[in-house]
């Protein structure tokens, strides 16, 4: 019996950092956690023994798959923590605490700011009146990953105690081989690399707009990463006449350490985030981050590990960053290195976690993270 179910959209690269976040958790948690999530046919993913995967029916944005609901059931958790909005996944967290009379713990993502809001509006006001907003109202307490999105929940005039716990990250490789780049790109050239999803929201043209104004000298931008197929046709077509820079597809593993290794920077220009593993990755290799305000990591730049860019002038931002020099950004990435060694550690993110378990199962006065007001 699993006594800590993980309710999840697409088991895939679908899921974006959601599905690496849940399965972390999941590893460093001391609760029994079984995984549940929907297959959409990609094996790519090394995932638990024990994770159940569902084929959907209909519409595959709303993730319904029969089936899911009676497998919970037959697992038997304690509690559920759903790490999905606007699908199946809603309605069926809410009806298994309602049925069981059990607590669950909702996790966004970042699924409630503003900028994700308005996508999909009139499809998003039909699941709050159909079956979310009863879903966001009877959690337990929500699971927000940085304060700007405990400002986001209670925004939506939700009262429910609000957990703040950020992601974590595993520690770099000690011994990286050679960049993904390596013989595209001339050796010793300082490359700003992006590497993730490809998706309208991570500001991707805004980036090649200002790579194209901006004096980039040596520098080459890297974008590495997966996405819908047509966007990505689009992106190739705006990079390919664009000088030293170049389109890449993704990098996992081995792959995406040496990149991290290789690279002189990150840049993230995202118009909404959760909380981006990919700044926590490049900070734990010693990397500088340009980024936007959006990613929610703002401790970065109070600590001198990261630069802004502003979205709506990212020319300024990224000029700025190119023209300062190797020492600076060794002390960047060495502040970087420190921030997450303070307070990204997974053993450290992990006891919080179980700490939000213990208290939501056996209650007593909240831990000094949650936030009930």
């Amino acid at each position: 019996m699993a006594e800590i179910a993980y309710l999840l959209g697409h088991l895939s690269r679908r899921s974006g950092g959601v599905l690496p976040l849940a399965t972390s958790l999941a590893a460093h948690s001391r609760h029994g956690v079984q995984l549940f999530g929907l297959d959409d046919g990609d094996t790519d993913l090394v995932l638990p023994e024990d994770t159940r995967a569902f084929r959907t029916l209909g519409p595959d944005r709303f993730g319904f798959a029969p089936g899911l609901f009676s497998a919970v059931q037959e697992a038997g958790p304690a509690l559920v923590h759903n790490f999905q909005l606007w699908m199946y996944s809603s309605w069926l967290c809410q009806r298994w605490g309602q049925r069981n009379r059990s607590p669950y713990i909702v996790s966004p993502n970042g699924m409630l700011d503003a900028w994700a809001l308005a996508r999909s509006p009139w499809r998003k006001r039909l699941a709050l009146h159909l079956y979310e907003a009863r879903h966001l109202a009877g959690t337990a307490c929500f699971h927000a990953l940085t304060q700007a999105e405990l400002r986001s929940i209670r925004a939506l005039g939700l009262r429910n105690p609000v957990a703040v716990i950020p992601s974590g990250v595993e520690p770099a490789m000690d011994e990286p081989g050679p960049p993904p780049w390596s013989g595209q790109i001339p050796a010793g050239a300082p490359v700003l690399l992006y590497l993730g999803r490809l998706h309208p929201k991570k500001g991707l043209n805004e980036l090649i707009s200002a790579w194209r104004q901006v004096n980039a000298g040596d520098w080459h931008l890297v974008v590495a990463g997966w996405g819908p197929a047509r966007y990505v046709r689009r992106l190739k077509q705006r990079l390919a006449p664009v000088p030293n820079a170049s389109l890449h597809g993704p990098w996992f593993g081995s792959q995406k350490a040496n990149a991290l290794a290789g690279a002189e920077a990150l840049v993230l220009p995202s118009f909404s985030e959760g909380m981006p593993q990919t700044v926590l990755e490049a900070w734990s290799h010693g990397l500088p981050v340009l980024m936007t305000r959006e990613c929610n990591l703002n401790e970065g730049f109070d600590r001198g590990a990261a630069m802004p860019l502003d979205l709506a002038g990212q020319m300024r931002g990224l000029a700025a960053f190119l023209q300062i020099g190797e020492a600076q950004r060794r002390e960047m990435g060495r502040a970087g290195k420190a921030l997450v060694a303070e307070r990204f550690h997974w053993p450290t993110v992990a006891a919080a976690i179980d700490g939000l378990y213990d208290w939501v199962l056996s209650g007593g006065p909240p831990p000094d993270f949650v936030s009930t007001d």
